[in-house]
């Protein structure tokens, strides 16, 4: 869904919400952080069919661009606080999946991609923060010679939550002449979006993330002359 309105009376903005689900049974040819390439049981392929790696549930974004009306009379005085703009991009998305493994190879196919046989054991959190999962100490979560139970893509990382804010100015001193100021804020929350967490259960910080998607935040200015 999208709501688009085009410049007028000073004002540009779009907004956009999509909802989406993407199913499949391996994500690509190559390692990636959510799950391993290769299955738990190669005869067993249909164990593998889950949520995509890349299965965003939800996404909005939102783009704005606003001339200030401040002086927008003639006067003396428009040059000072007259042409100013506004622009911001917004965007917002739920966690990726990610998928849970042992440390050992519980099924005896020598691949180290076998998952829990259950979750007993292990807490999920929903809130924002690096952590994403615990696991109880003392808790066992394979048998040997068998394959794990839980699926593959059965977990979800931190969603991403960040805004982009930019301020502009326009110094008119001749037909062809202009000095153009910018102040742009990327990540004006200074959100710390975590990446996917350690997923392979009795690794040291297993069930956190370790690092950023996205960089704190960050601020720059600008000055532009044209003639």
């Amino acid at each position: 869904m999208e709501v688009n309105k085009r410049y007028g009376h000073r004002l540009q903005f779009t907004m956009a919400y999509t909802w989406s689900h993407a199913v499949d049974d391996v994500s690509d040819i190559f390692v990636i952080a959510g799950a391993p390439i290769l299955s738990q049981d190669s005869a067993n392929l249909w164990l593998e069919r889950a949520s995509a790696n890349f299965d965003l549930r939800h996404r909005f974004a939102s783009s704005l661009i606003w001339d200030l009306p401040f002086g927008s009379r003639k006067s003396g005085a428009r040059s000072l606080f007259g042409g100013w703009q506004i622009a911001a991009i917004f965007q917002a998305q739920s966690g990726q999946p990610f998928t849970l493994n042992v440390p050992f190879d519980a099924n005896f196919d020598g691949n180290l991609t076998d998952r829990p046989k259950s979750t007993i054991g292990l807490t999920f959190f929903d809130e924002h923060g690096p952590r994403r999962v615990a696991a109880a100490t003392g808790a066992t979560f394979f048998m040997l010679g068998r394959n794990g139970v839980i699926g593959r893509n059965t977990a979800r990382g931190d969603g991403f939550v960040n805004l982009d804010f930019s301020l502009n100015k326009r110094f008119k001193f001749a037909e062809h002449r202009f000095l153009e100021f910018r102040a742009e804020v990327f990540n004006l929350f200074n959100r710390a979006n975590f990446g996917l967490p350690i997923r392979i259960i009795g690794a040291p910080g297993f069930g956190s993330a370790v690092d950023t998607v996205n960089p704190a935040r960050t601020i720059q200015f600008a000055l532009k002359y044209s003639f």
